[in-house]
């Protein structure tokens, strides 16, 4: 008689039975810690293979391994991680696993081509073709698809990426010799605005359950597509009426299989678009994502597991559990070996332990001086947040931290890629290690509270990169102090160049009338800024920008006030000129606290004056403001597509395009182009196309773009956005450039310094320290 203290567990990872209670008395695995009942192969072997291949050695092993479970308990049973590898097993095995679907529907599913044809009549699945290895070209394909130029080519029998492939005009050589000619394979036409995710479905005989789904994170860096994680929160961000739609088509397809007396676990992968939902495939088997639905299950406190609902699935018609809404608060990232890139997996292996508190780590007891296969599976880090985010061209984002592999920089070459650094520091940020910070915080300690960044000086280049934010604890990127007290930057551990940081404004503390000066104004690296208000009319009546952090308080400015800070910061010979800014006033604000600042600043320097702000609904004020002492202003448009600002900036975003015109043509009237008049765009959040015609329709005025890149901060609506990755930036900023000389119009802004936190470097100005 079978009793649940006699089940083990065969699957790929001893975690994958991690959180699952006492369900299990002990488990054969590939990577395992060969302790506690768990029988490791790489342990015994001293090899971690990728286990995407067959590998007979590792079947041989769990027969082996077997038998000698069977010798101490007679009563021993098996559950599966994988049942395709079933038949394989010898009959010991066979006899004593449970919870075994029929093979033959386990081998339909595992064939990629007769699964999609046979749930072809419930649910879309992309346009195929049937093709034999020896045919396959990109002449044909575009014969047959021919509104692409991209395909996926998809083996039988697949798993994890592997038999999976992009094929294109760079890759088609690469596959061809890949390729088996006479075998048999489904090719789809390669859809990249697409979202992939996943969703595990309990079969039950009379009920389908649906559990959390999870974006799914893939790869298509090489020839081979790879499944390298999955995001639940980033699922849940998407729109309600796709989700809708894949809990629709995941019961159809439960209830199909349901139908056909499969029960227990399974995998549904959509492929989503903007607009179409499309299966995949359907895999008979627990998936890598299990583990992270178990954890929740047991921080919510409900004592069961995705192995136990299975074995209920068997044992009952209906869910025996009260599987009351839970949410999974999880994401993970696996890293896999390459010999190219070891060291770099091995030193974010290493960072994470100095930053633990950020993430957890799960690497199976991973011993790093046994043989490894190339992609065979390291480790993997789970994150209490979204490492992923859905771009506004509805492709699937991954936080550049994440992937070691998203450099544009050839640290060799770093003088020559001085674009490329700046727009990976902006995009990864920096960690700064201890006996830097030590060293900092003697010294008075680092500017870093504004926009959550670090102002670095490198070889007379400025950069505002992001501290503290995210996951910039993970970034290639370190500055570390060398023994002579120097400050220098690192890129994955290549020393870069000597860097100094600035330092806490020992001015910003000091007080007045109970407004800290820092609230009044913020000294940059050339230019003091000052704060015409505290806050921000919108943010006020909640209807403020989404991705903004300034903060709501009933603090108020007054002249005078912001007159005393400027006395006292008037002799500083670091400030070269001022900005005045801060928070939106109110639409119909009549800039007399803005003229007076400017008249006062006027009065005592002839320092440059900048204004940035919304554009006034009366533009004769713009000939108030110029009389006053302004020299240059910018009305930022930060979205050009009026829709998706009226979305991320619920008032600001109503602001139509010809009150901006109007606001520009005037401007330009008073000041004159030469750079004078400027507007920002932010980078990240709207498609590319709208903001190339964003930069063109201003440019065609006179006025000079800004680009500036999105950065998720905590706390504001926005914060689980994410930037582009590295190579879309470095593309959008060369194709802004262009756009720019097309029009004979300056990128912005002029003054290098103040270039610090924008998608410009003025290279004219880098001299390299020696």
């Amino acid at each position: 008689m079978f009793e649940e203290n006699h089940l083990y567990w065969i699957g790929v990872r001893e975690s994958e039975i991690f959180d699952t209670g006492n369900l299990f008395n002990g488990s054969i695995s590939v990577f395992g810690s060969n302790t506690k009942n768990n029988f490791s192969f790489e342990k015994e072997f001293s090899w971690r293979f990728d286990c995407n291949i067959d590998h007979k050695e590792w079947i041989d092993y769990i027969n082996e391994k077997v038998s000698e479970i069977i010798n101490k308990d007679p009563y021993c049973r098996f559950m599966l991680y994988y049942p395709a590898d079933y038949p394989f097993y010898n009959e010991n095995i066979r006899n004593r696993v449970l919870y075994l679907n029929d093979m033959d529907i386990i081998s339909l599913l595992e064939n990629k081509i007769q699964s999609k044809l046979w749930f072809n009549n419930c649910v879309t699945i992309l346009p195929y073709s049937l093709e034999i290895g020896q045919n396959i070209n990109l002449k044909r394909l575009g014969s047959k698809f021919p509104q692409y130029t991209e395909f996926v080519i998809q083996a039988s029998s697949s798993c994890g990426g592997s038999g999976t492939w992009l094929f294109s005009h760079q890759t088609a050589g690469t596959i061809h010799n890949l390729l088996k000619k006479e075998e048999r394979y489904i090719v789809t036409p390669y859809i990249p605005h697409s979202v992939s995710v996943n969703v595990h479905s309990i079969i039950y005989e009379k009920e389908v359950v649906l559990l959390p789904p999870s974006v799914q994170i893939i790869s298509t860096e090489n020839v081979n597509f790879s499944y390298n994680g999955g995001d639940f929160l980033s699922y849940r961000k998407l729109p309600q009426i796709i989700k809708d739609q894949v809990a629709s088509h995941a019961h159809m397809i439960g209830d199909q299989l349901r139908d056909k007396g499969y029960r227990g676990v399974c995998g549904i992968d959509f492929l989503l678009t903007a607009s179409d939902i499309y299966l995949m495939e359907i895999n008979s088997r627990f998936q890598a994502s299990t583990i992270l639905i178990n954890k929740a299950l047991t921080v919510n406190g409900i004592p069961i597991s995705v192995q136990l609902l299975h074995k209920d699935a068997f044992d009952n018609p209906n869910c025996s559990y009260n599987l009351s809404a839970f949410d999974v608060n999880y994401s993970f990232y696996c890293y896999s070996y390459h010999k190219d890139s070891f060291d770099k997996i091995r030193l974010l292996y290493d960072i994470q332990k100095e930053y633990a508190e950020f993430i957890e780590c799960i690497d199976n007891d991973l011993d790093w001086s046994v043989s490894k296969d190339e992609n065979t599976y390291l480790y993997e880090f789970v994150f209490e947040q979204s490492i992923t985010a859905l771009s506004p061209d509805f492709s699937c984002r991954l936080d550049p931290n994440i992937n070691i592999n998203s450099g544009i920089l050839d640290v060799t070459r770093w003088k020559n890629q001085l674009l490329e650094l700046k727009i990976m520091l902006l995009n990864h940020g920096t960690r700064i290690s201890h006996a830097a910070l030590q060293n900092l915080t003697k010294s008075g300690g680092v500017n870093y509270e504004e926009f959550y960044a670090v102002d670095m000086e490198l070889c007379n280049l400025y950069i505002n990169v992001p501290y503290n934010l995210g996951l910039t604890n993970l970034s290639p990127f370190e500055i570390d102090i060398d023994k002579n007290k120097n400050y220098v930057l690192k890129y994955w551990n290549h020393k870069i160049s000597v860097v100094s940081l600035r330092l806490i404004d020992p001015f910003g503390s000091k007080a007045i009338n109970n407004l800290k000066y820092n609230e009044i104004s913020y000294l940059g690296v050339d230019r003091l800024r000052i704060y015409h208000r505290t806050g921000c009319f919108y943010k006020e009546r909640n209807i403020g920008c989404k991705f903004c952090d300034i903060e709501v308080h009933n603090k108020q400015i007054s002249v005078p006030e912001i007159k005393k800070v400027l006395d006292d910061y008037m002799d500083d010979p670091g400030i070269r000129h001022y900005l005045i800014g801060g928070g939106s006033d109110s639409p119909n604000s009549d800039f007399q606290a803005i003229i007076k600042i400017a008249k006062y600043i006027k009065m005592h320097t002839n320092k440059p004056i900048y204004l940035m702000c919304t554009p006034p609904t009366d533009t004769s004020i713009l000939k108030e403001l110029y009389q006053a002492g302004v020299t240059e202003v910018a009305f930022n448009l930060e979205v050009f597509d009026r829709s998706i600002a009226k979305i991320l900036m619920p008032r600001k975003g109503e602001l139509s395009l010809d009150i901006y015109d109007k606001s520009f043509k005037e401007a330009i009237s008073i000041w004159g182009k030469n750079c004078k008049i400027r507007s920002a765009f932010i980078v990240g959040l709207e498609r590319n196309e709208t903001l190339f015609e964003g930069i063109t329709h201003i440019c065609q005025l006179g006025v000079s773009p800004i680009l500036s890149l999105f950065k998720p901060i905590p706390g504001t609506p926005l914060e689980y956005m994410l930037p582009p990755s590295n190579k879309e930036i470095m593309e959008i900023c060369c194709r802004v450039k262009e756009i720019c000389e097309k029009y004979n119009i300056e990128l912005g802004p002029t003054c290098p310094y103040c270039e610090d936190n924008t998608l410009k470097i003025s290279t004219e100005n880098f001299v390299p320290k020696t």
